[in-house]
């Protein structure tokens, strides 16, 4: 059980993080002019990734270990939803990164703008996959005490909890996927 609270435990401040980031810290920014913006953003983003990648890794890490351990694949599922964002990040987003990063990027420039309001966008599909994952886990955990006794009583059968959780993960994760097309 111990595992599980830690993956629940990651992913929501996770997705606490990456969502207050996106409500609240990108848009205070984006009011205070595109030099000042793109100027705060370097010291945010460094610090930010440590965080977000650490509480990524730890995250799937545990439910991994759970999984192996015979949690239900739905942990191993909602680790690898978390996971997700790592890549993402790498191949989506970095791009953007790298040039907001850029010394010769001129603050205030339709590009600046233009790029800030792109990683926002993007940076929302972190968001709502470290959510996806931490209502998984938090629906896990609301339906561990059936699932243990569900197993004990017929291995092969789902919990009714698990059984909300691929049609609500293939909405979220559609949704979210359009968020991206959108964005680049």
């Amino acid at each position: 059980m111990l595992l599980e609270i830690l993956s629940t435990l990651s992913a929501g401040l996770f997705a606490g993080a990456a969502i207050y980031v996106n409500l609240v810290e990108h848009a205070a920014r984006m009011e205070c002019g595109t030099g000042v913006a793109v100027t705060e953003f370097a010291p945010s983003y460094r610090r930010g990734a440590v965080m977000q990648g650490t509480l990524g890794a730890i995250g799937f890490l545990s439910a991994t270990a759970a999984w192996l351990k015979g949690s239900s694949f739905w942990w191993l599922s909602g680790g690898i939803v978390l996971l997700a964002v790592i890549p993402f990040t790498l191949v989506v987003i970095f791009p953007t990164n790298k040039q907001l990063l850029d010394p010769s990027l001129d603050k205030n420039s339709e590009l600046a703008v233009k790029l800030l309001i792109r990683w926002g966008r993007l940076h929302a599909v972190r968001s709502i996959l470290g959510l996806v994952s931490f209502l998984i886990f938090i629906i896990l955990l609301g339906t561990f005490g059936v699932e243990i006794n569900s197993i004990n009583a017929a291995p092969n059968n789902f919990v009714s909890g698990e059984r909300r959780i691929a049609p609500f993960l293939t909405g979220v994760v559609q949704r979210g996927l359009r968020v991206a097309a959108r964005a680049t």
